[in-house]
């Protein structure tokens, strides 16, 4: 009889920063994924605000979930 392993399962959250560090918004894109599952993440409009850039130490905006947390 083969052992059935618990599936890995992690989040993947988006959060919308301001260049002074508040925060605009924050949304679950991935909530309780399985390991190696897709994502895709979109980018939000805020009034009075333009995209500049991801963060430095950001995920990709698409790809899959990771074991090892990414932010």
């Amino acid at each position: 009889m083969k052992k059935m392993l618990p599936r890995r399962r992690r989040y993947v959250d988006v959060t919308y920063v301001t260049e002074d560090g508040s925060s605009r918004s924050n949304t679950d894109v991935v909530k309780d994924g399985e390991v190696g599952t897709d994502y895709t993440t979109e980018k939000k409009n805020f009034d009075g605000y333009s995209f500049s850039r991801m963060g430095e130490f950001s995920a990709e905006a698409t790809g899959q979930v990771k074991k090892e947390q990414s932010t």
